[in-house]
């Protein structure tokens, strides 16, 4: 992936007419929560990672019924409203319902101040009892590394591989133990961008 292939991504997903209109509300509202928050991604709008993420959710989904697809995809673009754009769980629930709601929360890091501490065994075991959940925080974690990969010649992003480097094992160890076996592809897609 390279920078132009990037940004023909986001506008792709921040453009897209071909998506339901409950997913439009997920994508208009976290849009409208990170400028609200000036919430930025390396300098650059975030709706730039959210974008990735729904885009990495659009090549996996196939691990998802068709009739749970789209509140998966309105919880793929509102996965950070709560952890990074000062929205609550009523909030995200009053717009987008109560599936997607539990969603957000399930991948909302615990408070502390490493990730260790935020990502802890009740984080995880909240994570990994909500199927869908446990998959969109993959398709996060992959977004993530995906533009890290591209622009490593960023320290900050450098600094963020290495970290998921270290991570990644103990996570998907803990998907494994818990028995998640349709995260098995995005693990594995995770895996091969971190060798």
């Amino acid at each position: 992936m390279n920078g132009k292939e990037i940004g023909q991504i986001a506008d792709r997903w921040v453009n897209a007419t071909d998506i339901g209109v409950k997913e439009r509300k997920a994508r208009a509202l976290a849009i409208s929560a990170t400028q609200e928050t000036n919430h930025k991604y390396d300098g650059r709008e975030y709706i730039v990672h959210l974008a990735l993420t729904r885009d990495i959710a659009e090549r996996f989904k196939y691990l998802i019924p068709e009739e749970e697809r789209e509140d998966v995809f309105c919880a793929v673009w509102a996965h950070d409203l709560i952890e990074d754009n000062r929205k609550t769980y009523n909030d995200v629930k009053a717009v987008l319902g109560e599936t997607v709601a539990d969603y957000v929360y399930a991948v909302t890091d615990e408070k502390g101040k490493t990730r260790a501490d935020r990502q802890n065994d009740k984080f995880y075991t909240e994570l990994l009892a909500n199927k869908y959940a446990s998959l969109i925080k993959l398709f996060d974690r992959m977004a993530n590394i995906e533009y890290g990969r591209y622009y490593q010649t960023n320290p900050s992003n450098t600094k963020m591989i290495d970290g998921y480097r270290d991570s990644f094992p103990k996570m998907a160890k803990r998907y494994q133990e818990q028995g998640c076996p349709d995260a098995e592809p995005v693990i594995q897609a995770i895996k091969e961008l971190l060798a």
